[in-house]
């Protein structure tokens, strides 16, 4: 039989050890796994909800996302980003023109423009929990053995 302070240290083993990266890289990668579809969503809504005219639309459509995560003992973070350099501006009703092809840039509002980025990843975001979870559970069994 095991005493209670040789259960602790193997204990303690298993979690610096799982802590050491492993574990977290493992959740880390599940995020990013289900973040995937996320890009997907925002370019419909792209679509839907900025101007049409001019083609801005299917630009900020067509702009690729980057899909990047951490994870650490108190948090986990899933980051998408755009590189569109205007990506930012739109998401909160705007849009910055030039004025018949000419400066000066002119910004008009756009209101059904708005949250077309931040809305929509906020609306979606309880999709990444089940892989959250599976990882997790993948985890806690492996530190068990």
């Amino acid at each position: 039989m095991q005493s209670d302070s040789a259960r602790l240290l193997r204990i303690s083993r298993a979690l610096r050890a799982a802590a050491g990266g492993g574990a977290m890289r493992q959740v880390a990668d599940a995020m990013r796994e289900g973040a995937r579809p996320l890009p997907g969503y925002t370019a419909r809504a792209a679509l839907s909800q900025l101007p049409h005219r001019g083609g801005l639309d299917r630009r900020v459509a067509a702009e690729p996302v980057s899909i990047t995560s951490r994870s650490s003992a108190e948090s986990a973070v899933v980051t998408l980003a755009m590189r569109h350099h205007d990506a930012a501006t739109t998401d909160r009703g705007y849009v910055e023109h030039l004025t018949y092809g000419r400066p000066p840039l002119r910004t008009e509002s756009i209101p059904r423009a708005s949250g077309w980025w931040s809305d929509t990843l906020r609306d979606r975001s309880h999709e990444l929990t089940p892989h959250i979870l599976r990882a997790m559970q993948r985890v806690a069994e492996d530190i068990q053995r």
